[in-house]
């Protein structure tokens, strides 16, 4: 009986591993959060941005937070700009 056990549990690892395995990804994401000079967070800022490679763009608008998130991004260099209309840029 505990060889049995064993056997299952060794079957169970190995399936748990694959599965594992399987849910990895070439992806990655840029996440932040966006801030005056003073620290406080910017909501409503629209954040861009774009595929150096490609010029493939993406923008968002910051959460009441200041946070934002593109998730599902190559791995590879882009360029991000922040704009909201009474600030200057950087």
């Amino acid at each position: 009986m505990a060889r049995f056990f064993l056997a299952c549990c060794g079957a169970a690892a190995a399936i748990l591993c694959a599965a594992h395995a399987a849910a990895q990804t070439n992806k990655g994401a840029i996440d932040g959060t966006v801030t005056d000079t003073s620290g406080a967070v910017i909501p409503g800022a629209t954040v861009t941005v774009v595929n150096l490679g490609t010029g493939e763009t993406f923008r968002t608008v910051t959460s009441d937070r200041g946070t934002f998130s593109f998730p599902i991004l190559d791995p590879v260099e882009y360029r991000i700009t922040v704009e909201l209309q009474g600030f200057k840029p950087a």
